[in-house]
């Protein structure tokens, strides 16, 4: 599956038909068909990268912009939730050394639930030394597609934009000299309209670092 762009579509084809029979050993057929199709499902980004590079050099307390727009290429509604990862190459500790995620005004980042993992990808508990933070947006955005773009369903627009800061916290020592640290930009969709919420399944269609 590309990681920037999927989309899926089906076709559907219908047969309606009528035979009549005008008389002995003569036969006639009329037939009629459409052909429908099974509208698709696609996440793009403004940009193929979250814009930092090596150049970008950080002292404790130093921060820099980064921006994305998520867009709905498809025909389909989505409700989106993206994803923001950070992966040292050294351990980082909260409220210690660390590079984090911080709101587009340098203050704590909300609206996301953060999951900490170790060197492995193991999940560890919040205040344990890790090497990798993932930000999830706790609460779906809806995004309109081409075909579904009711209001009233909350289908508004077509695209959200995102604005962040990443920081190197205040406290990191000199442990932390010549640490690197590599953001990726995550999009999970799933279908907005006619869901069934036992078989909800979030979807991994786009990503950016």
């Amino acid at each position: 599956m590309n990681k920037r762009v999927a989309a899926v579509t089906a076709a559907l084809a219908v047969a309606l038909g009528t035979a009549a029979v005008s008389a002995a050993y003569w036969t006639d057929k009329e037939v009629i068909s459409s052909t429908v199709r099974a509208m698709d499902i696609g996440i793009a980004y403004d940009t193929e990268t979250t814009g930092f590079d090596e150049d970008d050099l950080f002292v404790p307390g130093d921060s820099r912009p980064f921006s994305f727009t998520v867009m709905n290429t498809g025909s389909v509604s989505v409700d989106i939730k993206p994803v923001i990862t950070i992966t040292s190459n050294k351990v980082m500790t909260e409220g210690g050394s660390a590079f984090r995620i911080v709101d587009a005004q340098g203050g704590n980042i909300t609206g996301y639930t953060a999951v900490y993992l170790d060197e492995e990808g193991n999940e560890v508990e919040a205040g344990e030394p890790y090497y990798t933070a993932e930000y999830t947006l706790a609460d779906s955005m809806t995004l309109a597609g081409s075909e579904h773009d009711d209001p009233q369903r909350g289908e508004v627009s077509d695209s959200a934009d995102f604005a962040y800061r990443l920081k190197l916290n205040e406290e990191s020592g000199n442990d932390f000299q010549e640490a690197e640290a590599t953001v990726t930009v995550s999009t999970y969709a799933i279908q907005h309209r006619n869901r069934n919420n036992q078989t909800d399944e979030w979807i991994h269609i786009a990503a950016a670092n």
